[in-house]
């Protein structure tokens, strides 16, 4: 059984991906498999991580993307996801959007599960 490690996004903001303490230490951890998970709730972008929804949705991406340079497999849980959705749809589609470009199992076909089951 492979291990893993989770990983706040809302760490990365002040740093680069690159000086991440919270990511350095998911490389430093040489488990092949890291999970990480980040907001897609607007309220929670706003009020918890206080950036911008464009901001948080660098930071998930640049986030995966570091991992996966650095040969990891990238496990990505996108937290309050049906809360956000409900809130605002498009956002919450983004999120899983701005991981699933970067991680190769996390296909297209994930976002049309999360798509289906709200009836879109």
């Amino acid at each position: 059984m492979r291990r893993s490690q989770r990983l706040v996004l809302h760490a990365v903001q002040k740093n680069s991906v690159e000086k991440d303490t919270n990511i350095r230490a998911l490389l430093d951890a040489q488990t092949p498999v890291v999970t990480i998970f980040g907001k897609t709730w607007l309220l929670h972008v706003k009020q918890a991580l206080q950036i911008s929804p464009e901001q948080n949705l660098t930071i998930i991406s640049d986030s995966v993307a570091y991992l996966k340079k650095h040969g990891k497999e990238v496990i990505y849980d996108a937290e309050h996801f049906f809360d956000g959705y409900k809130h605002d749809k498009a956002y919450a589609m983004q999120t899983l959007a701005a991981a699933a470009r970067l991680v190769q199992k996390f296909s297209s076909s994930v976002i049309r599960t999360a798509e289906h089951c709200h009836g879109k």
